[in-house]
């Protein structure tokens, strides 16, 4: 729930306004507010971004902040989990941007990744791609298809313990 619904809004985040090669189709962009009204919360917002050269700062506060409001909806509806999966998401989403579009930069978010994916109870492990450089051990040719396999990780773990 909360990680899908983060997952696609820090994607859509990550790729507001670029020309990037991983461009989320008007589908992409209308799922989180889909499921946002499917789970009975406000649709997800955008962080309105001040400066480009403090723009993942910026998201950070946002997601720290309660994401627009959708993570403290999360929690009382839902449970603390959820909302911490769903902020988890956000970061993953838009770090997986970058790791598929800039993969000579650092991991981003890194301690934000570690909190959240604590919180909502994901193993460290799945996490790992997106902290540090194995995300080049992963299987599949080139980083699309690298972050997918992570991505699909984290889905698999999510489905079996809900």
């Amino acid at each position: 729930m909360g990680f899908h619904t983060g997952f696609a809004a820090g994607m859509v985040s990550a790729t507001v306004g670029s020309t990037s090669p991983v461009n989320p189709a008007p589908l992409l962009a209308e799922q989180p507010h889909q499921i946002a009204t499917l789970l009975g919360v406000d649709s997800p917002t955008l962080p309105a971004i001040q400066h480009a050269a403090t723009a993942l700062s910026e998201f950070q506060t946002f997601v720290a902040q309660g994401a627009g409001c959708v993570a403290p909806q999360l929690a009382d509806r839902y449970s603390q989990r959820q909302a911490a999966l769903y902020r988890y998401g956000l970061i993953v989403g838009h770090a997986a941007v970058y790791r598929i579009n800039a993969p000579m930069l650092d991991p981003l978010f890194v301690p934000d990744l570690r909190v959240y994916g604590n919180e909502a109870e994901v193993p460290t492990e799945l996490s790992q791609p997106f902290v540090d450089n194995t995300l080049d051990s992963l299987p599949g040719d080139g980083s699309q298809q690298k972050v997918q396999f992570a991505v699909n990780r984290i889905e698999e773990f999510l489905k079996a313990n809900p």
